[in-house]
């Protein structure tokens, strides 16, 4: 501003005030910075404290509340389906499971809609984990554990994946990306039991769907 008053161009001005700007900064900040943001977390790791991105060291000095994940992320390690709500029907899986034992049979007093049995089914073989069940009675999955809840959740209502796989062979898929945020495979239902459709009525054709992804790329 004073640069115009005195009557110099605004073209000169303006790149006198970019080159200030570019001056203010020093060359070596960056290197600085991290430097310093390592250093911190090396202090927080020793701490049991592990920090995955270096500018999350800057703020939590400041921190007042903390949101965690539900308890059983934090204390087991494990993702878990608490409810299974779809079409108007509900079951809540939290008093079905407790710790790492599975329950091959169920028992619920009722017989389980075939809305909810479907779901399961197509959370089972839209599908790459696995749930391995040892000795004790205890289980384990394999692979991402957001499908490793889908598994677990497909065992308690007696739909084990590797029967499912055997009588809905996969034939194709399109893996989940950034761009879809959903997956869908394609299962060969022809030689596959009647019962294990969970009521859905395929008529002749020998292939059928199943899709899984966020709401908003679902919609």
């Amino acid at each position: 501003l004073l640069g115009l008053w005195r009557g110099d161009d605004i073209r000169h001005m303006l790149l006198t005030a970019i080159s200030v700007a570019v001056a203010v900064v020093p060359e070596g900040l960056p290197a600085v910075v991290t430097i310093t943001l390592a250093l911190g977390a090396q202090r927080m790791l020793k701490h049991n404290a592990l920090i995955r991105k270096l500018p999350a060291v800057e703020t939590l000095g400041s921190v007042t509340v903390i949101c965690p994940d539900k308890t059983g992320t934090l204390t087991e390690n494990r993702m878990t389906v608490v409810v299974l709500d779809v079409a108007g029907h509900e079951l809540d899986l939290t008093e079905e499971m407790k710790g790492d034992s599975i329950l091959a049979t169920r028992n619920l007093g009722a017989p389980i809609e075939s809305s909810l049995s479907l779901l399961t089914l197509g959370g089972a073989l839209c599908n790459d984990a696995r749930l391995v069940v040892e000795d004790n009675d205890r289980y384990h999955t394999i692979g991402d554990p957001t499908e490793g809840a889908l598994v677990a959740a497909a065992a308690q209502l007696g739909y084990w994946k590797s029967s499912l796989d055997a009588d809905f062979p996969r034939t194709a898929e399109v893996p989940f990306d950034s761009e879809r945020k959903r997956m869908t495979t394609f299962h060969h239902v022809t030689n596959s039991r009647p019962d294990a459709l969970a009521g859905l009525d395929v008529g002749s054709h020998p292939y059928l769907a199943f899709i899984k992804g966020s709401v908003d790329g679902m919609l």
